[in-house]
C-alpha cells in the first residue's frame, strides 16, 4: 500500500472527526472505534508498517552484504599489494630493472625524495595550511539551552517525533 493511499486514509479520519465535532470530546477509544468503523485509515497504517518492516529488513541484508563485500574487496586490496611487493623484490634481487611479459611489462623506477614528518610540532607555521574555524555545535545548543544569547543563533521550539516500537 502506497503513502498516497495513507494521505487518503488520514483525510477521511480528518473529516470523520469535524463532522463528529465535539461529539467525542476526549474519548479516545469512541474516536479509534469511529474510525476503525467508517474508514480504512487503521488497515492503511497496518500495511504501510508492513512495508516499512520489509524496507528495514532489506536494508540490513543489504547492510551486510556490503559488509561483506567490503571486507572480501580488502583481502584482494592486501593480496594484490602483496603480489606487487614479490615481484619488486624478485626484479631487485634478480637485478632486472624492465621485464616484458606477456600479461605485462614490470619496471622498476627511482622514487623522488618524500618529506617524513618526525615531529610536527617543530615545524614552523608557514608550512601549514590554515583550517577555517568549525563550529561546535554540542557547545552552541548547550549554551542557548542554559540560557545565553548567543548572536546569530536561536533555540527551536523543538518539534514532534514519531516513535516506532516493533518486535
Amino acid at each position: 500500500m502506497s503513502t498516497h493511499v495513507m494521505h487518503n486514509q488520514t483525510v477521511a479520519v480528518l473529516q470523520l472527526r469535524a463532522a463528529l465535532g465535539e461529539a467525542i470530546d476526549d474519548d479516545m477509544q469512541l474516536l479509534l472505534d469511529m474510525i476503525e468503523g467508517e474508514t480504512g485509515f487503521l488497515e492503511a497504517v497496518d500495511a504501510v508498517l508492513e512495508a516499512r518492516a520489509d524496507n528495514t529488513a532489506m536494508i540490513e541484508a543489504m547492510a551486510q552484504r556490503e559488509a561483506e563485500l567490503c571486507a572480501r574487496r580488502q583481502r584482494f586490496e592486501m593480496r594484490e599489494e602483496t603480489i606487487r611487493k614479490a615481484l619488486q623484490r624478485s626484479l631487485e634481487a634478480t637485478g632486472l630493472k624492465k621485464l616484458q611479459r606477456p600479461l605485462a611489462t614490470l619496471s622498476l623506477g627511482n622514487r623522488a625524495p618524500m618529506a617524513i614528518v618526525t615531529n610536527e610540532a617543530l615545524i614552523p607555521d608557514s608550512y601549514k595550511i590554515p583550517q577555517p574555524a568549525k563550529l561546535d555545535r554540542r557547545m552552541l545548543l548547550e549554551a542557548l539551552r542554559g540560557g545565553i544569547n548567543v548572536p546569530g543563533a536561536a533555540l527551536s521550539n523543538g518539534g514532534t517525533s514519531l516513535t516506532i516500537r516493533s518486535k
